[in-house]
């Protein structure tokens, strides 16, 4: 017949090439006559593939669908497996058996498979596939799942990550929905998962990666929130009290006109889905058994039962899995029944929060015993004391954690959570904490010296004379912190960042610090002679009044802004470096190298230039009332509109510079 005319069809297997009998699409059409058709006629296919009509009525074309297949259509089905006999019951039940293929799961066909996983973030384009629009496109969330588990054995740590993979997209065009599914395996000891207290599920994004650590400090904080939470619930439904005397009697609970379905309704049920997913008969038997029958007897006496029947079937010597099939239900009534009256809310803390004496005992057991410490939650532990040396902490959770005078010299923190962490008087000596987190910790006088801090950070913490003599510290974050004469004479702190810190009276001497940053901080009189900074950022109402600089080498550095107040730069390299807007009242500049430096609107009053080369420096707007530049170069030097009042110029070059 000539194709009817339609204004919408659903996209399913129904409207492909099949019918009953035809393996590849048991529920298509074109196969054999329609059964609601009074002249027995048979219904072609809607859906079929460009160039491959079907031309004649013998031709048994490949369906074309892109929809997942049933789990019951013999392409699946057949890769169950087929030895599901005696050696099968006695060996691998209720399991699959030997000769079952994994890619029983794959539902979609081999056109739509992938080789090895989706990423996550990719473009999918959608063609002709929406009455509205010819052309969709879209991308993928670009997320990525975290899962790990936290064992009954190892409370303190570390989690165990399960690895995710995204496996599966499915796009409902109708819905506007993308459904992606990410799976992970992981090994347990059995079948209730006992030995995993938790299963911790998180995501990120797929370019921002965050460490196992830093999820294990988050598992700790959630856990403890949760626990705390729990404490302190009370119980707030109302008591029944007791009738008085006389009371009438409260109403009687009717039978329910639509009784709960029998024990052999639902596992006929079950029997039938397993059926429609093409599961071998053995298994259904041996899953959901028939002649099971509801029974009057009290529950605990249906436990007696069957443990007594698990007994018998093994003293016949029935295959092992019978008897184990009566425990499986034994372990399911044992779940359902109901609990006894609760007593007084138990006050103990869940694996993962011990006090902190039990951690400190633990810590103390494992050193003992030559294990490794890393990867542990150790928050809120008292380590107070203890020799640390040379022990591996790395990703170590010690989140408010007493470590005060404790010894870690040599110690690996790579990657631990130390915030508010009390570590006063402590010793780090040769300790590495690259990538480590100290935010809010207390660490007065603690000793760093040529400790690894690349990546380090450790902001608002307390750290007033601590010692970071020859420290590896590129990249460090030490911002908003109480630094007051701490030492980082000969350490390597390119990029370090110091802003808004307070460094009054530190020492940096000989100290590396190029792109180093101390927006904001607080210098005065501090010590920074011979330092290696070029390209300095020391801007944003940094004050280092007082302070020396000497000898230094500050190339193309920033001090814009800045309070430099009878600051000593003398002899230091301050090439293209910028003063702009800053204040150098009294500062000494004493044969400073600042060739192509700007002080434009900068407040030198009576600072001392004194032998300075200012070749092609910039001084407009600046005020040098009182300034001595007696013997500086000025050779092509901007001055105008500069404020030279009372200036000394006796001896200095003003060759082609600008005065007015």
């Amino acid at each position: 017949t000539e194709p009817a005319p339609f204004s919408e069809m659903p996209l399913c297997w129904e409207r492909c090439f099949g019918g009953r009998g035809f393996a590849p699409n048991p529920v298509g059409r074109g196969v054999a006559a329609d059964p609601d058709d009074s002249q027995g006629r048979v219904a072609l296919p809607n859906i079929e593939r460009e160039g491959r009509l079907i031309r004649s009525p013998s031709e048994r074309p490949e369906p074309t669908g892109a929809w997942p297949v049933p789990r019951s259509w013999p392409e699946r089905a057949s890769l169950v497996g087929t030895e599901y006999g005696g050696r099968y019951l006695r060996e691998r039940w209720p399991y699959f058996a030997e000769d079952f293929r994994w890619s029983y799961f794959q539902a979609a066909r081999e056109p739509q498979r992938l080789d090895g996983y989706w990423r996550g973030d990719e473009l999918v384009e959608l063609s002709r596939l929406h009455p509205s629009h010819a052309r969709l496109c879209c991308a993928l969330p670009g997320i990525k799942p975290r899962a790990f588990v936290h064992e009954q054995a190892r409370p303190q740590g570390p989690l165990r990550e399960v690895g995710m993979v995204l496996d599966t997209v499915a796009i409902d065009v109708g819905e506007g929905r993308a459904h992606l599914v990410w799976r992970g395996t992981t090994p347990c000891d059995g079948e209730d998962v006992a030995d995993l207290a938790h299963l911790y599920l998180t995501h990120e994004p797929l370019d921002q990666p965050r460490t196992a650590s830093e999820y294990l400090g988050a598992f700790v904080a959630r856990l403890r929130a949760m626990w705390e939470e729990e404490q302190g619930f009370e119980d707030e439904r109302p008591k029944a009290e007791p009738l008085r005397p006389g009371a009438a009697e409260p109403p009687r609970v009717q039978p329910a006109e639509d009784a709960p379905p029998t024990v052999e309704a639902l596992l006929e049920a079950r029997r039938d889905e397993a059926r429609m997913q093409g599961w071998p008969e053995p298994v259904i038997a041996a899953l959901y058994p028939e002649g099971l029958q509801a029974t009057p007897a009290p529950e605990r006496d249906l436990g007696e039962q069957l443990r007594a029947a698990a007994g018998t079937a093994e003293r016949l010597g029935l295959p092992e899995g019978v008897a184990e099939g009566f425990r499986r239900v034994i372990r399911v009534l044992d779940m359902e029944r109901p609990a006894e009256p609760a007593g007084p809310a138990r006050r103990e803390p869940p694996p993962g929060l011990w006090t902190s004496q039990q951690i400190r005992e633990e810590v103390q057991g494992r050193m003992a015993r030559g294990e490794p410490l890393s990867g542990l939650m150790l928050a809120d532990a008292d380590l107070s004391l203890l020799d640390l040396s040379g022990q591996d902490l790395s990703g170590s959770i010690l989140v408010r954690a007493d470590l005060s005078h404790a010894n870690l010299d040599r110690a690996r923190l790579d990657g631990a959570t130390l915030d508010q962490a009390k570590l006063t008087g402590a010793t780090l000596r040769q300790a590495s904490l690259t990538r480590a987190n100290l935010d809010l910790a207390e660490a007065s006088g603690v000793d760093f010296t040529a400790a690894a801090l690349h990546g380090a950070r450790a902001e608002r913490a307390i750290l007033d004379g601590a010692i970071f003599r020859d420290v590896l510290g590129a990249g460090l974050g030490l911002e908003e912190c109480m630094l007051t004469r701490a030492v980082f004479d000969g350490a390597e702190l390119d990029g370090a960042v110091f802003d808004r810190s307070d460094l009054d009276e530190s020492s940096f001497v000989r100290a590396k610090l190029a792109a180093a940053s101390f927006g904001g901080a607080s210098l005065r009189r501090a010590r920074l002679d011979e330092i290696e900074a070029p390209n300095l950022r020391f801007f944003e109402g940094a004050d280092a009044s007082e302070a020396t600089i000497r000898w230094a080498r500050l190339e193309g550095a920033s001090f814009s802004g800045a309070i430099c107040i009878g600051t000593k730069f003398h002899e230091s390299e301050l090439t293209r470096a910028s003063f702009a807007g800053a204040r150098l009242e009294g500062a000494e500049l004493l044969a400073i190298a600042a060739r192509g430096a700007s002080f434009a609107g900068a407040a030198m009053n009576a600072a001392s230039l004194a032998g300075a080369d200012l070749l092609g420096a910039r001084f407009e707007g600046t005020s040098l009332a009182y300034a001595d530049l007696s013997g500086a170069n000025l050779y092509g030097a901007e001055l105008w509109k500069a404020d030279l009042s009372e200036a000394r110029l006796d001896g200095a070059d003003v060759t082609g510079t600008k005065i007015a």
